[in-house]
This record gives C-alpha cells, structure tokens and sequence, in this order.
C-alpha cells in the first residue's frame, strides 16, 4: 500500500513538472502582451534552461531610392561650371573651378555702334584657387583687345557664407602700343537654384592718366541641370580721363548693357546666347573746337560655344 501510494506521489510530480515546463516554453515562445508583438526576448536550450536571447541590433533604415525618372538635382559635367557662373558673357564670377579648364569663344553684333563682336577666352585652374585666364576680343572697326592675367578664388560659400574673388590683368590697347592695368573684385552666392554674382573694375594705364570704372551684375536660375536662365546688367565709364594723346580722338564716356542670358550645357559643351540692349556715349574731336557728344542706343546680341573640362 505504501508502495502505490509512493508511485502516486511520483506521477502527480513529474505531471506538474510537466506542465510548468509547458507553460513556461508556451510563454517564451510567444510574444508577450508587454513585447508589442517583438521577437521573444528568452529561449530554452536543449538541457531545459531559460536564458536571454541577445538583443537584435535595429534594422538600418535604406536610403530612399530616387523616383524612377528622377533628374539629379545638382549639374555635372560643365552644367557645374555654369552654374558657378563661369560662362557669364559680361559679368566675372569669384568662384575658380569647379572643372580644371574652360573655353568659350562668342560673335554677335552691337547696334550702338553698328559693328560685330567677337568675345573669347581660355581659364586654366593651375593650383587650389588660383586660375590663369586669357582672353581676345575684336570690333570690326579693327580695334583688337587681348588680354592676360590671374584670378584667386579668397572666400568660398561654403565656409564663408560668401564667394569672394579678385583678378588682375594686363591688357594693351593693341600689340605695339603701351596697355592699361585692370583690377577686378567679384562676388557670389546661390540660394539653391538662383546665384547671384556681382564685380567692380579698375582699369588705368601706367601713368594713372586713363581711367575706367566698371560696375556689373548677374542673376542666374538653373531651370534644370542642363538648363539655365538669367540677366546681366553691365556699366563702364570714364573716370575723368586727362592723357594728352586723348587730343582729337573719340573715346566712350559710358557704356551700358542689360541682356537676358540663356546657357544650356551638354557633357563638357555650353552652348551661350544672350540679347539685350547698349547704350553708349561718345565723346568727339576731344579737346578742340568741335568736341562734341553722341549717344546711341541699339541692339546687342552674342551667342556662342564653349566648353569645360
């Protein structure tokens, strides 16, 4: 009796064990209410115990994939260059770079003096924010102007908030004769796809006695990455000029030019086309008798190729 009572005792307690172990594996191996539906945060090994299952590190969230037919919103190839103002007709952008090199060469036409134009110019990035620029330019009048000098990029936006860059060149009157010195002072910034850039210029022979002073600005908005819209105004004038050889000649009092400008980029080419309108006044048979003033107005337009590389 004592035997089948010891029996009894020992199955209720394996039933019982039995059960807790049950209880205990169906616990683990379900979410718990306090989990929010996550993976289970025990196991049972194979020997019966319970022991923590290590913690799942949290998935990285991908990059969103653009949609599909997406353009990319920042320019490459020479769309980068134009961007940064570097195919500008008229006005000097402070930024050097972002491609090593570039060219652009324009013809167009000027009403006020009823004569074509031919614009072109070379920029090489030698070092950091230095570039060496050279540059012809030619009337039909036969008044050629060619050009050499530097450029050195001083602030840039991004550390600065601000574009900042100043220029010096040498430019002779033509291949014989004495030149004039020019300095330049440029500046930028972007605000997304609108840039804006503006310069002032210096310009004065070696003995002090022929001066220019010029004002220019752009605005520049990238339609997409290949395309962009813009508008320049331009201002030369003669800052009160007092060389002899001046005597009996005509030279410009001002010069004023506002054009739309439009770039399109394609790989490493540009293709520039601006049209707008000049103003300028002339003084005659300076110092004598029959010095006199003329101004006109007319017609500009210049279009042309370059490229950036």
């Amino acid at each position: 009796m004592k035997l089948a009572h010891d029996k009894v005792r020992m199955l209720t307690s394996s039933a019982v064990c039995a059960g807790l172990t049950f209880a205990v594996s169906t616990a683990v191996a379900e979410p718990s209410a306090t989990s929010n539906g996550s993976e289970p945060r025990y196991s049972v090994t194979e020997e019966g115990d319970i022991v923590p299952k290590p913690l799942a590190r949290p998935a990285e969230s991908e990059p969103k994939s653009a949609e599909p037919g997406a353009r990319p919103e920042q320019p490459e190839g020479a769309g980068a260059s134009v961007a940064a103002g570097a195919f500008l007709p008229m006005t000097q952008t402070p930024v050097v770079g972002p491609q090593r090199s570039l060219a652009l060469v324009l013809g167009g036409y000027e009403g006020a003096r009823e004569q074509g134009l031919v614009d072109s110019r070379i920029e090489a990035n030698v070092w950091g924010p230095i570039a060496i620029r050279a540059s012809f330019a030619y009337e039909t009048e036969g008044e050629a102007i060619p050009s050499a000098g530097a450029r050195v990029e001083l602030l840039t936006q991004k550390k600065y908030e601000l574009d900042l860059g100043v220029s010096a060149f040498y430019q002779p009157k033509d291949f014989r004769e004495e030149g004039n010195i020019v300095g330049k002072l440029s500046a930028g910034r972007s605000f997304g796809r609108l840039a804006l850039f503006a310069s002032s210029a210096f310009e004065s022979d070696p003995e002090g006695d022929d001066r220019i002073g010029e004002l220019g600005s752009a605005l520049l908005f990238r339609l997409s990455p290949q395309l962009y819209s813009g508008f320049e105004l331009r201002y030369r004038r003669d800052l009160a000029s007092d060389d002899a050889k001046r005597f009996g000649h005509s030279e410009p009092i001002f010069d004023f030019r506002a054009a739309p400008t439009l770039s399109y980029a394609l790989g490493p080419l540009v293709m520039v086309a601006e049209t707008g309108i000049v103003v300028r006044q002339t003084l005659n048979a300076i110092g004598t008798a029959d010095e006199r003033s003329d101004t006109r107005a007319g017609v500009l337009a210049l279009a042309g190729l370059g490229g950036a590389l």
